[in-house]
């Protein structure tokens, strides 16, 4: 989700009530008092810059923080709330409709095609009825790791999801896992058990 944290353009990777966790490629000082803002939602958040870590990636060093937002005022804790509802509720149902074998109804987050034809090669294929393994996602300090699982239940601290799910759709649960409160989180683990238990069923 594309802000500013003090002028500085920023990913923000997880949003709570109380804080988020940002990816930059600029480093920041931490102590710094500054100010998140989401423009399209004309959401203003005052916080504080509590992390500043490094990390390689192919188009550098990439620097991964976390901000403590300071008391909002209630008409930005109510816009703010109404954020994270929005974006949870679009990332599962976009899954959802990739899940059925559907084209989303916006289509900004899918790689642009130069015909219709190619673009209909989006569709996800039709699942086999029968899964026999599974992958466990997990969020291990803020990477994401992918293990073989025969187990279908659900981990703590991720989901798990049918070996043979297509990567994209695994890409919008992600991505809607690490923008999710804790409940959030929760209600996307019993989406997927109920993904599993519909494949399987």
């Amino acid at each position: 989700m594309p802000a500013h944290l003090g002028g500085v353009e920023v990913e923000v990777r997880d949003l709570g009530i109380l804080g988020a966790g940002i990816r930059q490629l600029a480093p920041l000082p931490t102590g710094f008092h500054t100010t998140l803002v989401f423009e399209r939602e004309k959401i203003s958040l005052p916080c504080t810059l509590t992390r500043c870590e490094t990390t390689p990636a192919p188009e550098g060093m990439t620097y991964w923080s976390g901000v403590e937002f300071d008391l909002p005022d209630p008409a930005n804790a109510r816009a703010l709330r109404e954020l994270m509802v929005r974006e949870i509720n679009a990332a599962i149902d976009e899954w959802k409709k990739n899940a059925r074998g559907e084209l989303p109804d916006v289509l900004d987050h899918l790689p642009l095609f130069d015909t219709a034809d190619r673009l209909v090669q989006t569709r996800s294929p039709k699942r086999s009825r029968h899964v026999q393994s599974y992958m466990w996602h997990r969020l291990m300090r803020e990477k994401w790791v992918g293990s073989f699982v025969l187990d279908p239940a659900q981990p703590l601290d991720g989901f798990a999801l049918p070996a043979e799910e297509p990567a994209d759709q695994t890409a919008l649960l992600r991505r809607a896992y690490e923008i999710s409160d804790e409940q959030g989180r929760t209600l996307i683990r019993l989406m997927a058990q109920l993904a599993i238990a519909g494949i399987e069923g």
